[in-house]
């Protein structure tokens, strides 16, 4: 069974998501094994998305080894959701995923 939990503390680590308007850590349900929505605030507003495929291509795009958009247009994801909010969406993964990495270069390191 997939465990939406590690990918939220995973994305709630990043500090890229002020920069999306998500002041607070969102929180990720599993509904079924083949779907995930994300509820979060853009400042004081309530959202909510979801993502649906099966369990091995959501995993693949929750721990950054897959780009949304890639899978989206492979037929391998469905997205409910604003086109906006795909977009943020996408960055957000994207960044999350790469967080540590990132952190390690000469550009964070003193």
């Amino acid at each position: 069974m997939l465990n939406a939990s590690c990918w939220e503390n995973q994305i709630a680590k990043s500090p890229y998501l002020p920069l999306f308007g998500i002041k607070e850590r969102p929180l990720f349900f599993m509904e079924s094994e083949t779907k995930v929505i994300i509820r979060y605030k853009e400042d004081t507003i309530p959202m909510k998305i979801s993502i649906s495929g099966e369990a091995e291509n959501l995993s693949l795009l929750f721990e950054g080894k897959e780009k949304l958009s890639k899978m989206l247009k492979d037929g391998r994801l469905e997205f409910d959701g604003a086109f906006k909010q795909r977009l943020k969406w996408e960055a957000v993964l994207f960044l999350a995923s790469q967080w540590e990495e990132l952190k390690s270069t000469l550009l964070f390191s003193k």
